[in-house]
């Protein structure tokens, strides 16, 4: 899907067996360290609204993250691995964000370490969960809104200038009772 601005997503809904998707589930939520993150406003230091980690293949101190770095796991790089032959490209590193139940999100944000000409592979795993997307002049046209949801075992890219001039959301939905767990792969 093109959308304004040379922004470009895809959306593969079954880029995993439910299987397999259960499986990475249970493995990132039981083996890999999840804490809340902090992040600075207005003075005070808050914790993100859900549980984080980040697995990598050497040393990301020079790149963005707000937890420490551990060592891809076996099955996790397996999937890497079957990532990297789907997009055609390699990634240094993921983001794992664990969405305990509706009430952890993330507000609208975009992600200002994706260099130009890079992009971002997002799997989902667990419960389904909305995702939103919202050019940075939304005020001025509200139409520039996209929404997906997300189920478990899906990938969504976002290439182009997705990054540049849109901002993505998963909001909170308060009758979810299920967790979900997102890695974002990064090639830089």
């Amino acid at each position: 899907m093109s959308l304004r601005d040379n922004a470009q997503i895809s959306y593969h809904p079954d880029l995993l067996t439910p299987a397999e998707a259960k499986s990475l589930y249970e493995h990132v939520k039981q083996d890999i360290p999840l804490t809340h993150g902090h992040y600075v406003m207005f003075g005070k230091s808050i914790p993100t609204p859900r549980l984080l980690s980040c697995v990598a293949e050497s040393d990301i101190s020079d790149s963005y993250t707000v937890t420490p770095w551990y060592p891809f796991t076996p099955q996790l790089n397996d999937l890497k691995a079957k990532l990297e032959k789907f997009c055609k490209c390699h990634f240094k590193y993921a983001q794992i964000n664990y969405y305990r139940d509706g009430k952890d999100y993330i507000g609208f944000h975009s992600d200002s370490e994706v260099k130009e000409g890079e992009f971002i592979a997002s799997i989902s795993l667990g419960q389904t969960r909305r995702f939103v997307l919202r050019h940075k002049k939304w005020k001025e046209n509200c139409s520039d809104k996209e929404e997906f949801s997300l189920k478990s075992g899906s990938l969504l890219l976002m290439k182009g200038d997705t990054q540049k001039y849109w901002k993505h959301s998963v909001p909170k939905q308060l009758k979810i009772t299920e967790g979900r767990i997102n890695l974002t792969f990064r090639n830089s």
